[in-house]
């Protein structure tokens, strides 16, 4: 064996026992922290960011509902545009939020949470009302206005001022998530009256078409490198779920039922979604970029939903069956109740339903609704793997691998 297949080898050996150090396997048990609420009974969680920070609602002591921002440690209360309520929609990984508040003329607003202070974005083009629906690393915002009459139209918060996205040659138009080049998907009115899903590049609007002539579409998220996934139309007369890859629409097919649809797009392009079964349950499904997998249910429960996949394809979301609702997790080979993962040594386990998984990070923490049976109180809460410490083998391997290093480079070997 030659001195370049020896460091490889030697090389690689680390490689596995760091990786082994690092706890990088997917977790068996879970933590649970209670997010609590702003000095009122009640909270409900709306998306988690790369960090555990989270955002939602709380009611507070005065009974009012504001957005919240769980930085870790504290919920901090965003307050609102000067009405009664506020909702956290999205944030982004610096802990910037964006939704819709009350405002004391009344109609309800987008605002931007700067990291100190809530920004009104208005709505323009004689809107009534406005509500932030996603946001990227920049701080760009996705917008939607909403006329008195009916109908819409889509823009983006760009730092300094809301601009319009157009419209497929129809009236209206309506956005659902931004990429962090500022690219932007969700649905809009053509000129023949159809609604098509789309994808702004941050100057042209580009009509993503349908699976059928004459048919519908929208485009529900987008990632990083520009792929779209969505609804549409098919020609059976059902909705599809969809994956546009750059340049084609995808029938990403069903489980065997009649219809699918999807809601989220990680950044290799696996999309979660549910669909119809052959029996007419609906179960949620992972696309793996060549087969849509059905994620089945819990106890045989009909019906469950996706609502959020993480970069190594794991979804959560809700399971209803006979009893009630149960989080869940697809860990990426088997569907689990979140609450059986849950540590029992974990002073909340006895207490805490799960109900709602609502979002997953990397980290494969994950923000779920839940109930506590002491006050039957619904909270936000964040769960959280245990990382195991490895075992004195792996540790060893490692001793082992950093000795082997350091005296091949005393004796020259490379």
């Amino acid at each position: 064996m030659n001195t370049r297949t020896i460091r490889s080898t030697l090389i690689g050996s680390l490689g596995v026992a760091l990786a082994l150090a690092s706890g990088s396997a997917l977790a068996t048990s879970f933590r649970i922290t209670d997010l609590g609420t702003l000095g009122g009974t009640s909270s409900e969680g709306g998306a988690l960011n790369a960090s555990g920070q989270a955002t939602g609602s709380s009611t507070t002591a005065d009974g009012e509902r504001h957005a919240f921002l769980w930085d870790g440690t504290t919920l901090l209360d965003l307050g609102t545009l000067g009405g009664p309520s506020s909702r956290g929609v999205a944030l982004n990984a610096s802990g910037q939020v964006t939704g819709v508040s009350g405002t004391t003329s009344g109609p309800n607003q987008a605002f931007l949470w700067d990291g100190t202070t809530m920004v009104d974005l208005g709505t323009l083009a004689g809107g009534n009302s406005s509500g932030g629906t996603d946001i990227n690393a920049s701080g760009q915002v996705t917008v939607n206005t909403f006329e008195k009459e009916g109908g819409g139209a889509a823009f983006v918060w760009d730092g300094r001022r809301l601009q319009g996205l157009g419209a497929l040659g129809g009236s209206y138009s309506a956005s659902a998530a931004i990429n962090n080049s500022g690219h932007v998907t969700g649905g809009s009115q053509t000129t023949g009256g159809a609604n098509h899903a789309f994808l702004w590049d941050g100057t042209t609007m580009l009509d993503l078409g349908t699976l059928e002539e004459g048919g519908s579409s929208f485009g529900t998220d987008i990632n990083d490198a520009g792929q779209v996934t969505g609804f549409a139309d098919s020609a059976d007369g059902f909705r599809r779920a969809f994956l546009w890859d750059g340049t084609t629409m995808l029938d990403l097919g069903t489980l065997s039922g009649s219809f699918s649809t999807s809601v989220a797009i990680n950044a290799s392009g696996q999309v979660a979604g549910i669909s119809e079964t052959i029996d007419g349950a609906l179960h949620g499904f992972l696309w793996d970029g060549t087969t849509l997998q059905d994620l089945g249910a819990l106890g045989g429960s009909p019906f469950n939903r996706s609502l959020a996949i993480n970069a190594s394809g794991q979804v959560t979301g809700t399971d209803f069956n006979a009893d009630g609702e149960n989080a869940f997790l697809w860990d990426g080979t088997a569907l689990h109740d979140l609450n059986a993962l849950v540590d029992a040594a974990d002073p909340l386990q006895s207490f805490v339903t799960l109900l709602n998984g609502i979002d997953i990070n990397d980290l494969e923490q994950i923000l779920v609704n839940g109930i506590d049976s002491r006050t039957d109180l619904i909270h936000a809460y964040l769960v959280s793997p245990i990382v195991t410490v490895p075992e004195p083998g792996t540790l060893a391997l490692l001793g082992l691998g950093l000795l082997g290093l350091g005296l091949m480079r005393r004796r020259g070997a490379y």
